[in-house]
């Protein structure tokens, strides 16, 4: 599987059940990353997505077996010991440091840094968008 997940620059994810930040062209490259699978989410994404509901899925449990098998935004489950399931990891990274209290845990040196590429958010300056590829056993 693919999974998306949005940090800042120490990682965090969440804030008082809240996500740190969101930029709609973010939002509108997730659904491009997706291809033409819809993109699995969790409820809490849905608002993210307002007018592009067709293209998303949302489920309660993405790590369940009727939850993500194509390419799945995270933004309030632990990836920890979830390496084995994702194939695929991208990042997108604000390049700013908020407040947090729930961080990316994941072993970054269990994939391959693929890809990085920068551009300008809506509401961020810089979005830095990083690719990476479990490696293989």
């Amino acid at each position: 599987m693919k999974v998306i997940v949005c940090v800042e620059d120490r990682g965090g994810m969440l804030f008082n059940g809240r996500r740190l930040s969101r930029d709609r062209l973010v939002t509108l490259d997730m659904l491009v990353e997706a291809g033409r699978e819809r993109l699995t989410i969790e409820p809490f994404s849905a608002k993210l997505f307002r007018g592009n509901m067709t293209s998303v899925h949302p489920v309660e449990n993405l790590w369940e077996e009727e939850g993500c098998r194509g390419t799945c935004l995270v933004e309030t489950s632990s990836l920890k010991g979830k390496e084995d399931q994702i194939d695929t990891l991208v990042i997108y990274r604000w390049n700013k440091c908020y407040p947090f209290d729930m961080a990316l845990r994941i072993d970054l040196d269990r994939y391959q840094l693929e890809e990085t590429c920068e551009f300008p958010g809506y509401s961020h300056e810089k979005i830095t968008k990083e690719t990476y590829r479990r490696k293989e056993a």
